[in-house]
């Protein structure tokens, strides 16, 4: 986890950020506005996103619901999807999307996010997400949505 902070917080002083780096909790009210985000699996970051509603998307995120959320997508199918799930889904051919979704749910809870609020940045927050991407890239190869 130190690595990742260490690397955030490099990425915020190169894009001169005014900002904090915040773990996600769902109870927690939070502001819309603009927001960088992170999640953590196997303390590695495995995506990177962006949001102006970080609660809204993160609990899409949490929900584990393939549908709605590129993230749960990217997740099934790197981390969730093995052959002892492909038996299940075998057996099971009729009801695959909620045999999906569950298993999602079921590993998705190992997965933290965390945030910067970004306030009004000068670059985009789109460049500043790209930024991030880009610079992480090599550090953690697993991030999901490298583009």
């Amino acid at each position: 986890m130190e690595q990742i902070l260490i690397s955030i917080n490099e990425i915020i002083i190169k894009l001169q950020l005014k900002t904090n780096f915040k773990k996600y909790n769902c109870d927690d009210e939070i502001n819309k506005g603009k927001y960088i985000y992170f999640a953590i699996y196997n303390k590695k970051i495995i995506y990177i996103g962006k949001s102006e509603n970080i609660k809204k998307r993160l609990n899409t995120h949490h929900s584990g619901k393939r549908s709605g959320s590129q993230f749960c997508v990217y997740f099934f199918d790197k981390y969730v999807l093995n052959q002892e799930l492909l038996h299940k889904l075998k057996e099971i051919k009729e009801n695959l999307t909620s045999v999906i979704d569950e298993e999602i749910k079921s590993k998705i809870k190992e997965v933290e996010f965390q945030y910067l609020e970004i306030g009004e940045p000068k670059p985009s927050l789109s460049k500043i997400e790209s930024c991030f991407i880009k610079e992480m890239k090599n550090k953690f190869p697993d991030i999901l949505n490298i583009k």
